[in-house]
Protein backbone atom coordinates (compact mmCIF):
# COMPACT_ATOMS: atom_id res chain seq x y z
CA UNK A 1 0.00 0.00 0.00
CA UNK A 2 1.17 3.09 -0.54
CA UNK A 3 1.81 5.53 1.98
CA UNK A 4 -1.23 7.95 3.10
CA UNK A 5 -0.58 11.74 3.95
CA UNK A 6 -2.24 13.46 6.32
CA UNK A 7 -5.33 15.98 5.22
CA UNK A 8 -4.18 19.37 4.07
CA UNK A 9 -5.66 22.18 4.40
CA UNK A 10 -6.46 24.35 0.86
CA UNK A 11 -6.35 28.39 1.90
CA UNK A 12 -9.81 30.20 0.28
CA UNK A 13 -8.35 32.30 -2.07
CA UNK A 14 -6.73 28.42 -3.16
CA UNK A 15 -10.26 27.33 -3.54
CA UNK A 16 -11.65 30.20 -5.58
CA UNK A 17 -8.69 30.17 -8.19
CA UNK A 18 -9.31 26.09 -8.75
CA UNK A 19 -12.84 26.64 -9.08
CA UNK A 20 -12.18 29.57 -11.76
CA UNK A 21 -10.04 27.49 -13.84
CA UNK A 22 -12.79 24.37 -13.49
CA UNK A 23 -15.14 26.84 -14.93
CA UNK A 24 -12.89 27.65 -17.63
CA UNK A 25 -12.75 24.37 -18.79
CA UNK A 26 -16.10 23.40 -18.84
CA UNK A 27 -16.59 26.42 -21.45
CA UNK A 28 -13.92 24.59 -23.40
CA UNK A 29 -16.31 22.86 -26.33
CA UNK A 30 -15.66 18.85 -26.53
CA UNK A 31 -13.46 17.63 -29.09
CA UNK A 32 -11.36 21.12 -28.92
CA UNK A 33 -7.58 21.54 -27.47
CA UNK A 34 -7.66 22.29 -23.93
CA UNK A 35 -4.00 23.63 -24.08
CA UNK A 36 -1.84 25.49 -26.25
CA UNK A 37 0.49 22.92 -25.91
CA UNK A 38 -1.89 20.52 -28.19
CA UNK A 39 -0.62 21.76 -31.50
CA UNK A 40 -0.99 20.61 -34.97
CA UNK A 41 2.17 18.17 -35.97
CA UNK A 42 4.86 20.09 -37.91
CA UNK A 43 4.74 20.00 -41.48
CA UNK A 44 7.57 18.21 -43.45
CA UNK A 45 10.87 19.77 -44.49
CA UNK A 46 10.64 20.24 -47.97
CA UNK A 47 13.77 19.76 -50.31
CA UNK A 48 15.85 21.12 -53.20
CA UNK A 49 18.73 19.94 -54.64
CA UNK A 50 20.95 21.72 -56.65
CA UNK A 51 24.11 20.20 -59.04
CA UNK A 52 26.35 23.14 -59.43
CA UNK A 53 29.63 22.48 -62.18
CA UNK A 54 32.03 25.75 -62.95
CA UNK A 55 35.04 26.86 -64.54
CA UNK A 56 34.84 24.35 -67.42
CA UNK A 57 37.23 26.72 -69.75
CA UNK A 58 36.83 24.70 -72.49
CA UNK A 59 38.11 21.45 -71.24
CA UNK A 60 36.02 18.64 -73.17
CA UNK A 61 38.49 15.31 -72.24
CA UNK A 62 40.25 15.40 -68.73
CA UNK A 63 43.39 17.37 -68.46
CA UNK A 64 45.50 14.20 -69.02
CA UNK A 65 43.20 11.62 -70.98
CA UNK A 66 45.75 9.12 -71.17
CA UNK A 67 48.16 9.69 -68.08
CA UNK A 68 47.34 8.06 -64.81
CA UNK A 69 45.81 10.58 -63.06
CA UNK A 70 42.64 12.17 -64.98
CA UNK A 71 39.63 14.17 -63.96
CA UNK A 72 36.62 16.17 -65.33
CA UNK A 73 35.77 15.50 -69.09
CA UNK A 74 31.96 15.83 -70.10
CA UNK A 75 31.73 12.38 -71.06
CA UNK A 76 32.15 11.31 -67.32
CA UNK A 77 30.29 14.54 -66.47
CA UNK A 78 27.08 13.10 -68.67
CA UNK A 79 28.02 9.90 -67.16
CA UNK A 80 27.70 11.09 -63.42
CA UNK A 81 24.17 13.25 -64.24
CA UNK A 82 22.71 10.29 -65.75
CA UNK A 83 23.34 7.80 -62.70
CA UNK A 84 22.56 10.77 -60.43
CA UNK A 85 19.00 11.58 -61.84
CA UNK A 86 18.56 7.94 -61.85
CA UNK A 87 19.31 7.24 -58.21
CA UNK A 88 15.95 7.00 -55.63
CA UNK A 89 15.39 10.01 -53.83
CA UNK A 90 13.53 10.18 -50.29
CA UNK A 91 10.26 8.72 -51.86
CA UNK A 92 12.20 5.91 -53.86
CA UNK A 93 11.52 8.73 -57.32
CA UNK A 94 14.56 9.38 -59.61
CA UNK A 95 15.50 12.07 -57.50
CA UNK A 96 15.24 15.73 -59.54
CA UNK A 97 17.19 18.67 -59.29
CA UNK A 98 18.12 21.40 -60.40
CA UNK A 99 21.35 21.75 -62.58
CA UNK A 100 23.60 25.10 -63.31
CA UNK A 101 26.59 25.90 -65.05
CA UNK A 102 28.92 28.64 -63.37
CA UNK A 103 31.43 30.35 -65.89
CA UNK A 104 34.34 30.41 -67.31
CA UNK A 105 32.22 27.81 -70.00
CA UNK A 106 34.83 28.98 -72.77
CA UNK A 107 38.59 29.28 -72.71
CA UNK A 108 40.27 32.51 -73.23
CA UNK A 109 42.21 32.55 -76.50
CA UNK A 110 40.78 29.24 -77.64
CA UNK A 111 41.18 28.32 -81.45
CA UNK A 112 38.12 28.78 -83.57
CA UNK A 113 35.92 29.84 -80.32
CA UNK A 114 32.59 29.50 -82.61
CA UNK A 115 32.72 26.04 -82.92
CA UNK A 116 33.84 25.30 -79.05
CA UNK A 117 31.07 27.53 -78.30
CA UNK A 118 28.35 25.44 -80.27
CA UNK A 119 29.61 22.52 -79.17
CA UNK A 120 29.54 23.64 -75.40
CA UNK A 121 26.16 24.57 -75.46
CA UNK A 122 25.03 22.02 -77.41
CA UNK A 123 26.61 19.55 -74.58
CA UNK A 124 24.65 21.65 -71.91
CA UNK A 125 21.79 21.45 -73.85
CA UNK A 126 22.31 17.26 -73.65
CA UNK A 127 22.91 16.66 -70.12
CA UNK A 128 19.98 19.27 -69.24
CA UNK A 129 21.04 22.10 -67.51
CA UNK A 130 18.36 24.62 -66.75
CA UNK A 131 21.23 27.75 -65.74
CA UNK A 132 24.16 28.71 -66.79
CA UNK A 133 26.39 32.17 -64.91
CA UNK A 134 28.48 32.98 -67.04
CA UNK A 135 31.68 34.25 -66.71
CA UNK A 136 34.54 37.00 -67.57
CA UNK A 137 35.89 35.15 -70.39
CA UNK A 138 32.48 33.94 -71.64
CA UNK A 139 31.84 37.77 -72.55
CA UNK A 140 34.74 38.50 -74.72
CA UNK A 141 33.50 37.82 -77.55
CA UNK A 142 31.03 40.81 -77.39
CA UNK A 143 27.10 40.88 -77.79
CA UNK A 144 27.36 39.34 -81.43
CA UNK A 145 28.35 35.97 -79.42
CA UNK A 146 26.36 36.33 -76.45
CA UNK A 147 23.65 36.80 -78.84
CA UNK A 148 24.73 33.10 -80.73
CA UNK A 149 24.80 31.26 -77.05
CA UNK A 150 21.87 32.56 -75.89
CA UNK A 151 20.07 31.73 -79.42
CA UNK A 152 21.56 27.92 -78.54
CA UNK A 153 20.87 27.67 -75.54
CA UNK A 154 17.69 26.08 -73.83
CA UNK A 155 18.55 27.71 -70.90
CA UNK A 156 18.20 30.97 -69.30
CA UNK A 157 22.00 32.82 -69.26
CA UNK A 158 22.83 34.76 -66.17
CA UNK A 159 24.92 37.90 -65.71
CA UNK A 160 23.21 40.89 -63.41
CA UNK A 161 25.92 43.51 -63.29
CA UNK A 162 26.76 43.62 -67.13
CA UNK A 163 26.96 46.96 -69.02
CA UNK A 164 23.08 46.43 -70.76
CA UNK A 165 25.30 47.66 -74.00
CA UNK A 166 27.62 44.79 -73.41
CA UNK A 167 25.15 42.22 -73.08
CA UNK A 168 22.48 43.02 -75.25
CA UNK A 169 19.81 41.92 -73.67
CA UNK A 170 21.14 38.55 -73.68
CA UNK A 171 21.72 38.02 -70.13
CA UNK A 172 18.97 38.10 -67.32
CA UNK A 173 20.19 39.20 -63.73
CA UNK A 174 17.81 36.09 -62.13
CA UNK A 175 15.94 33.65 -62.62
CA UNK A 176 13.50 31.74 -60.29
CA UNK A 177 13.08 27.66 -60.15
CA UNK A 178 10.32 25.62 -58.41
CA UNK A 179 11.17 22.85 -56.70
CA UNK A 180 8.86 20.69 -54.03
CA UNK A 181 6.62 23.43 -53.60
CA UNK A 182 9.83 26.05 -53.18
CA UNK A 183 10.65 29.12 -55.33
CA UNK A 184 14.58 29.62 -55.74
CA UNK A 185 16.10 32.46 -57.13
CA UNK A 186 19.49 32.46 -59.13
CA UNK A 187 21.55 35.31 -59.56
CA UNK A 188 24.36 35.71 -61.79
CA UNK A 189 27.25 37.85 -60.56
CA UNK A 190 30.63 38.98 -62.15
CA UNK A 191 33.34 40.62 -60.28
CA UNK A 192 33.33 44.28 -61.30
CA UNK A 193 37.15 44.11 -61.62
CA UNK A 194 36.80 41.03 -64.59
CA UNK A 195 34.08 42.90 -66.39
CA UNK A 196 36.24 46.14 -66.71
CA UNK A 197 38.69 44.01 -68.11
CA UNK A 198 36.55 42.51 -70.95
CA UNK A 199 35.64 45.96 -71.94
CA UNK A 200 32.98 46.04 -69.84
CA UNK A 201 31.45 47.80 -66.54
CA UNK A 202 28.98 47.31 -63.56
CA UNK A 203 25.79 49.29 -63.70
CA UNK A 204 26.09 49.65 -59.95
CA UNK A 205 28.62 49.70 -57.12
CA UNK A 206 29.01 46.41 -56.32
CA UNK A 207 27.48 46.17 -52.98
CA UNK A 208 24.89 48.10 -53.58
CA UNK A 209 23.36 46.58 -57.14
CA UNK A 210 23.19 43.23 -55.26
CA UNK A 211 21.80 44.45 -52.47
CA UNK A 212 18.69 46.06 -54.15
CA UNK A 213 18.65 42.73 -56.24
CA UNK A 214 18.86 40.49 -53.24
CA UNK A 215 15.81 42.40 -51.60
CA UNK A 216 13.99 42.09 -55.21
CA UNK A 217 14.43 38.61 -55.44
CA UNK A 218 13.08 37.94 -51.69
CA UNK A 219 9.68 39.05 -52.93
CA UNK A 220 8.98 36.21 -55.02
CA UNK A 221 11.42 33.63 -53.50
CA UNK A 222 11.77 31.58 -50.60
CA UNK A 223 15.07 30.39 -51.07
CA UNK A 224 17.89 32.84 -52.68
CA UNK A 225 21.31 31.65 -54.50
CA UNK A 226 24.24 33.86 -55.77
CA UNK A 227 26.55 32.50 -58.53
CA UNK A 228 29.47 34.53 -58.02
CA UNK A 229 32.28 34.56 -60.20
CA UNK A 230 35.08 36.11 -58.44
CA UNK A 231 38.33 35.34 -56.12
CA UNK A 232 37.43 34.08 -52.75
CA UNK A 233 38.65 37.51 -50.91
CA UNK A 234 36.24 39.25 -52.55
CA UNK A 235 32.62 37.15 -52.21
CA UNK A 236 33.96 37.22 -48.46
CA UNK A 237 33.66 40.64 -48.37
CA UNK A 238 31.01 41.53 -50.01
CA UNK A 239 28.79 38.99 -48.20
CA UNK A 240 29.11 40.34 -45.49
CA UNK A 241 27.52 43.20 -46.61
CA UNK A 242 24.81 41.71 -48.05
CA UNK A 243 22.00 39.99 -46.60
CA UNK A 244 19.31 37.57 -47.76
CA UNK A 245 21.66 34.75 -49.64
CA UNK A 246 21.34 31.35 -48.75
CA UNK A 247 24.16 30.05 -51.03
CA UNK A 248 26.55 31.18 -52.88
CA UNK A 249 28.71 29.08 -55.90
CA UNK A 250 31.48 30.26 -56.18
CA UNK A 251 33.68 30.07 -59.91
CA UNK A 252 36.67 32.02 -60.86
CA UNK A 253 38.19 30.38 -57.75
CA UNK A 254 40.90 27.62 -58.96
CA UNK A 255 41.08 25.53 -55.99
CA UNK A 256 37.78 23.25 -54.24
CA UNK A 257 36.56 25.39 -51.09
CA UNK A 258 33.45 25.22 -48.82
CA UNK A 259 32.77 27.26 -45.93
CA UNK A 260 30.70 29.45 -44.20
CA UNK A 261 31.08 33.17 -43.71
CA UNK A 262 30.64 34.32 -40.61
CA UNK A 263 27.25 35.75 -40.03
CA UNK A 264 26.53 34.61 -43.59
CA UNK A 265 25.98 31.61 -45.88
CA UNK A 266 27.94 28.83 -47.22
CA UNK A 267 29.93 29.10 -50.11
CA UNK A 268 31.05 26.47 -52.37
CA UNK A 269 33.38 25.95 -55.33
CA UNK A 270 33.59 22.75 -57.33
CA UNK A 271 36.81 23.53 -58.34
CA UNK A 272 38.63 24.09 -61.94
CA UNK A 273 37.93 22.51 -65.23
CA UNK A 274 34.90 20.52 -64.57
CA UNK A 275 36.80 17.82 -61.99
CA UNK A 276 34.47 17.86 -59.61
CA UNK A 277 30.59 18.26 -59.16
CA UNK A 278 28.58 19.55 -56.35
CA UNK A 279 25.62 18.01 -55.50
CA UNK A 280 23.70 20.57 -52.43
CA UNK A 281 20.70 19.47 -50.50
CA UNK A 282 18.84 22.62 -48.69
CA UNK A 283 16.22 22.39 -45.98
CA UNK A 284 13.13 24.55 -46.10
CA UNK A 285 11.40 24.90 -42.98
CA UNK A 286 7.60 26.26 -44.14
CA UNK A 287 6.80 26.91 -40.88
CA UNK A 288 9.34 29.28 -40.05
CA UNK A 289 9.72 29.80 -43.87
CA UNK A 290 13.81 29.45 -44.09
CA UNK A 291 16.24 27.02 -44.87
CA UNK A 292 16.95 24.88 -41.92
CA UNK A 293 19.73 22.66 -42.52
CA UNK A 294 21.78 22.09 -45.45
CA UNK A 295 23.82 19.59 -46.79
CA UNK A 296 26.39 19.02 -49.21
CA UNK A 297 29.73 16.61 -51.34
CA UNK A 298 31.92 17.20 -53.67
CA UNK A 299 32.16 14.52 -55.84
CA UNK A 300 35.58 14.02 -57.83
CA UNK A 301 34.75 12.97 -61.94
CA UNK A 302 37.86 10.17 -62.13
CA UNK A 303 38.26 7.16 -63.89
CA UNK A 304 35.81 4.87 -61.53
CA UNK A 305 33.04 6.77 -63.84
CA UNK A 306 32.51 5.49 -67.27
CA UNK A 307 32.61 7.34 -69.95
CA UNK A 308 29.01 8.45 -71.53
CA UNK A 309 29.08 6.56 -74.90
CA UNK A 310 27.08 9.06 -76.65
CA UNK A 311 29.37 11.99 -75.57
CA UNK A 312 32.58 10.73 -76.59
CA UNK A 313 31.16 10.08 -79.51
CA UNK A 314 29.76 13.29 -79.91
CA UNK A 315 33.86 14.77 -78.86
CA UNK A 316 35.35 12.58 -81.33
CA UNK A 317 33.50 13.56 -84.48
CA UNK A 318 33.75 17.64 -82.82
CA UNK A 319 37.53 16.89 -83.22
CA UNK A 320 37.53 15.69 -86.79
CA UNK A 321 35.85 18.91 -87.34
CA UNK A 322 38.69 21.08 -85.87
CA UNK A 323 41.40 18.88 -87.58
CA UNK A 324 39.11 20.18 -90.41
CA UNK A 325 39.26 23.63 -89.77
CA UNK A 326 42.82 23.67 -89.20
CA UNK A 327 43.55 22.19 -92.59
CA UNK A 328 41.45 25.01 -94.35
CA UNK A 329 43.05 28.02 -91.71
CA UNK A 330 46.62 26.61 -92.92
CA UNK A 331 45.80 26.53 -96.30
CA UNK A 332 44.36 29.79 -96.70
CA UNK A 333 47.50 31.19 -94.80
CA UNK A 334 49.18 29.59 -97.65
CA UNK A 335 47.13 31.50 -100.35
CA UNK A 336 47.50 34.66 -98.44
CA UNK A 337 51.29 34.21 -98.24
CA UNK A 338 51.38 33.34 -101.93
CA UNK A 339 49.65 36.52 -102.83
CA UNK A 340 51.93 38.64 -101.06
CA UNK A 341 54.88 36.85 -102.43
CA UNK A 342 53.36 37.28 -105.99
CA UNK A 343 52.39 40.82 -105.84
CA UNK A 344 56.22 41.78 -105.54
CA UNK A 345 56.52 40.06 -108.95
CA UNK A 346 53.08 41.06 -110.59
CA UNK A 347 51.87 44.29 -111.88
CA UNK A 348 48.67 45.37 -110.46
CA UNK A 349 47.03 44.10 -113.89
CA UNK A 350 48.19 41.18 -113.89
CA UNK A 351 47.65 40.73 -110.15
CA UNK A 352 44.24 41.22 -110.16
CA UNK A 353 43.92 38.96 -113.12
CA UNK A 354 45.07 36.12 -111.05
CA UNK A 355 42.99 36.46 -108.26
CA UNK A 356 39.79 37.36 -109.93
CA UNK A 357 40.10 40.84 -108.08
CA UNK A 358 39.15 44.49 -110.08
CA UNK A 359 39.65 47.93 -109.27
CA UNK A 360 35.95 48.82 -108.27
CA UNK A 361 36.22 46.59 -105.60
CA UNK A 362 34.50 43.66 -106.32
CA UNK A 363 35.40 40.99 -103.43
CA UNK A 364 37.31 38.16 -104.84
CA UNK A 365 36.12 35.46 -106.56
CA UNK A 366 35.73 31.96 -104.54
CA UNK A 367 38.18 29.44 -105.69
Amino acid sequence: MGQMTGLRTVPPRTVACVLLILAALLLVPLGQPASAQETAPPKPMRRVVVVATNDLRGQLLPCAYCGDITFGGLPRRAAFLQTLRASAGETLAPMPFILIENGDLLAPGQEFPDLHAELLVSALNRMGYDLFSIGAVDLRGGPNHLRKLADMAEFPLLGANVNPQVADSQLQPLAFKTMDGVRVAFIGWIDPESIIRTASSPTLPDGAALQELVAEARTEADIVILSAHMRLSRIKALLRVVPGIDLAILSHHRQTYHGRIEGGPLVISPGWKGEKVAVIQLSWDPASKRVAAMDYALHTLDRTIADDPGMLQTISAFNAELDGARQGEKTRQAMVKDMVENARHMSPEEFFRAYGLSLDNTPPMQR
